[in-house]
């Protein structure tokens, strides 16, 4: 399963650089979770808000793969609506796909470690 949870983990992450909506919820669960600092929010609904106001763009520098779980580790880049950049951080992407669809995401900022430990994998399962 993991060669094609991070088939499906990096079109996911396509989707969402490209703001292609379409494609971003064919690859998504119908309740998806998006978990963050502030907690959890659930279904397609919040995943079209955020990749609405987001502003991110991230580029794979690392790939951390066991089963049906996909770490990215990332340079992402925030931008304003005219394209400024508001800001830039190291980001480690966790995903956990079912059923050929993400139905899990959670990022964490500068702290490869810390996703990697929720994840369940190591730096070993880099690939």
């Amino acid at each position: 399963m993991s060669e094609q949870a991070l088939k499906i983990a990096e079109a996911w992450q396509k989707a969402v650089n490209d703001k292609d909506i379409k494609k971003l919820l064919a690859l998504s669960h119908g309740e998806i979770e998006m978990a963050g600092p502030k907690g959890s929010a659930f279904g397609h609904g919040i995943l079209v808000e955020w990749i609405g106001k987001a502003g991110l763009s991230l580029q794979t520098r690392a790939r951390y793969v066991k089963d049906d779980i996909v770490v990215l580790e990332q340079d992402g880049v925030w931008t304003d609506g005219d394209g400024n950049v508001t800001g830039e951080a190291n980001v480690s992407t966790v995903m956990k796909v079912e059923d050929g669809k993400v139905k899990y995401v959670s990022r964490y900022d500068n702290d490869l470690d810390k996703a990697l430990t929720h994840a369940g994998l190591s730096r070993k399962d880099q690939i």
